[in-house]
């Protein structure tokens, strides 16, 4: 059971990574920016075709993770900046974004197929901590999104920089009064959630393997943990992809891997009621 719950809180971890991906675009923009999908597909092949071309693996994280914030930036500066620009509503937000996706998927399919592949031939190498076995993959990876997120947090909570993103998160135009450059916050914006994403999707690709229909699946559920949880702090989107982790492996070895999703998305609509009801208490309260 602890090794069930340590799998959990790991898966948990990337798609905390996601989460925040999503999250640290919504919150600012309101983007529904579905086109992560298409970069978190995008990234492992990147690394995949280093990989094979003879780089080294650190040198093929990092091109998968530069790969993963040049098609973010691409996505601002081609389609939403412009978009924005024209006071577009956020319904053609999410269509161009959907197309973005569409579009990488596609690319990926005619350059490398659509057969699955994997970073490594053979089984992982085990490593024991605390009495739990992980695959050094999720224990890498364990490691590398904690000091990311925690890294992350440390930025936005003090620096100069980050202070002004967080303003940008709460009021975007007095922002801009102050003299603040909105296009060049809003391109780090969707910067940071490009390397996040190739971060959670390089972390998923080393355990699992990777495939062209990956992304979509995995964005979602991030979508879901973001959306519950950033409703607290951009923050509350980690500490639900977290528990989303946990949650999906347990139903997965108690029921079967079939219940994962369902039994996922019953537990935040769950978080979502609750939420509304202790809100409408406090409104109460104040009347």
């Amino acid at each position: 059971m602890v090794a069930i719950f340590a799998d959990g809180f790991v898966s948990g971890l990337g798609t905390a990574l996601l989460a925040v991906a999503f999250a640290v675009v919504y919150l600012p923009t309101r983007v529904f920016y579905i086109a992560l999908g298409g970069i978190f597909t995008f990234v492992p092949y990147v690394v995949w075709a280093c990989m094979m071309a003879g780089f080294g693996v650190i040198a093929s994280f990092g091109c998968g993770i530069f790969s993963g914030i040049i098609l973010s930036v691409l996505a601002e500066a081609v389609l939403h900046g412009p978009l924005e620009q024209r006071k577009t509503a956020t319904d053609g937000h999410f269509v161009c974004s959907l197309g973005y996706y569409i579009v990488l998927i596609q690319i990926v399919c005619l350059i490398w197929g659509t057969q699955k592949k994997a970073f490594r031939l053979g089984a992982d190498v085990m490593t024991e901590v605390g009495g739990v076995r992980l695959s050094f993959a999720q224990f890498t990876g364990a490691i590398a999104a904690i000091l990311i997120l925690t890294g992350f947090y440390l930025w936005v909570q003090h620096s100069r920089l980050g202070t002004q993103f967080r303003a940008l998160a709460d009021n975007p135009r007095e922002l801009a009064l102050a003299g603040r450059d909105i296009r060049a916050l809003r391109l780090l914006a969707f910067a940071i959630s490009g390397a996040f994403a190739a971060a959670s999707a390089i972390m998923f690709a080393s355990d699992l393997g990777f495939h062209p229909y990956s992304g979509l699946d995995a964005v979602l559920i991030a979508l879901a943990a973001a959306m519950v949880g950033a409703r607290w702090s951009l923050f509350g989107a980690v500490g639900m992809g977290i528990v989303i982790g946990i949650v999906r492996a347990q139903a997965g070895f108690v029921f079967s891997a079939q219940w994962q999703d369902p039994v996922t998305f019953l537990i935040l609509i769950g978080v979502l009621w609750l939420q509304e009801v202790f809100s409408a208490k406090r409104r109460l309260e104040a009347v």
